[in-house]
């Protein structure tokens, strides 16, 4: 989920971008024909990801069993792990290396599989992420937004890719008005 603020003061909470035309367009070309990047800092960190995000956690148990002498001779260690005991794997098939992670949760108000995904996402967030410097508060009149796409083309960093807006801080000093962006992939957000 992504929080923020319109310059109405609006706060909107709800689904990140996961595509659409982009609104935006931040350019740095080796020759510096049209360029609007000040600066841009780039984040790919493979150390922060894993290729599998396994989830284990309990069912909670109840009195399904009856009372009868019977069931105190079942096979307890069957019954836990084929009853009570949950598991959830999801893959990131674009990691290079086989390392999994493992997370354990108290309780099984979560749907596992859910949460290995958004476990799994925070990863990718982690492992890549952009922090553009850019001169104004807008482009073409329109004020720069979060949860808007934005293309992005650096030559210099090699990206050339629509991209999602998380948070902008708007900047005003003697050296100029700026903006900085930070970005991230579309669909992803810090968890």
């Amino acid at each position: 989920m992504i929080l923020f603020a319109l310059p109405s003061g609006k706060i909107v909470f709800g689904e990140p971008a996961k595509g659409g035309k982009a609104q935006y367009f931040l350019t740095t070309r080796k020759d510096g024909r049209n360029n609007n990047i000040l600066s841009a800092n780039l984040c790919d960190d493979i150390s922060r990801r894993y290729k599998t995000v396994t989830v284990l956690g309990q069912k909670q148990g109840g009195d399904a069993y009856g009372s009868g002498q019977d069931n105190l001779d079942q096979d307890w260690n069957t019954l836990i792990s084929d009853e009570f005991n949950l598991e959830a794997t999801v893959t990131d098939p674009t990691f290079p290396f086989n390392k999994p992670f493992v997370a354990m949760i108290e309780h099984d108000s979560q749907d596992l599989e859910k949460y290995a995904r958004l476990l799994m996402n925070g990863m990718l967030f982690e492992g890549w992420h952009l922090e553009i410097k850019t001169f104004g508060h807008s482009q073409n009149g329109k004020v720069y937004q979060v949860n808007e796409v934005y293309h992005v083309q650096d030559e210099v960093l090699g990206i050339n890719q629509d991209l999602l807006c998380y948070s902008r801080t708007f900047e005003k000093s003697k050296q100029g008005v700026f903006t900085t962006l930070k970005l991230s992939k579309l669909g992803l957000l810090p968890s």
